[in-house]
């Protein structure tokens, strides 16, 4: 009684603090289109296939090699997993909030996991644009902006440099930090995926 006690209280207190941390140190600014040029993808469509080395850590297996992704047509992306020795992984297809399998080895093959991929890449790849959202402006310090949708979504943009430097979604033991650095061309070298409680962790590195 008493662990299931703690378990709810320590899930209620992240349910609480999620919000507020994202917006911590920002003020409410207004409301607005957030057009989609304002929060790109990570894919240069201009680029043909983008190539990244992929570190996938689930549950207690860890999986890394070469990520391939390609934008098929308008919002459809393909995207190709292979380890270093040439055993593919999975190659999935995203189209808005669907996703395609084509194919996934066990055990990835499972429901909640597919699910937790549509959900990390659809953000990778822009797919979710165009959207009414509230502005926030940093109150002091550096000059940076978040953009909220809904409840659980939110980007934080550095204005000065035109670049998204995170995004969170959702809340509590569900929520998902997408965090991206060294941008080159306008495009990050280094993106990093992690899950609050969910053991699942992945770091993409771009090749040139």
């Amino acid at each position: 009684m008493m662990k299931n006690l703690l378990f709810v209280s320590i899930v209620c207190w992240l349910c609480l603090t999620s919000c507020a941390s994202a917006l911590s140190g920002f003020h409410r600014s207004g409301q607005r289109i957030i057009m989609a040029d304002e929060l790109p993808g990570i894919v240069d469509s201009t680029g043909g296939v983008n190539k990244y080395n992929l570190k996938m850590d689930l549950m207690k297996k860890h999986f890394s090699g070469l990520l391939l992704v390609k934008q098929m047509s308008g919002q459809s992306y393909r995207t190709v997993f292979t380890t270093h020795f040439g055993l593919r992984v999975f190659d999935f297809e995203f189209t808005g909030d669907s996703l395609t399998v084509h194919y996934c080895m066990e055990p990835l093959y499972k429901e909640k996991v597919i699910a937790l991929f549509r959900n990390d890449f659809s953000q990778l790849f822009g797919l979710n644009r165009n959207q009414t959202g509230q502005v926030y402006s940093a109150t002091s310090g550096a000059n940076r902006e978040v953009y909220r949708f809904g409840k659980k979504l939110f980007y934080c943009k550095d204005m000065d440099s035109g670049v998204v430097e995170q995004i969170s979604f959702g809340r509590g033991w569900k929520k998902t930090v997408w965090s991206f650095s060294d941008y080159k061309s306008g495009y990050p070298s280094v993106v990093r995926i992690n899950h609050a409680l969910f053991p699942v962790s992945l770091e993409l590195e771009r090749l040139k």
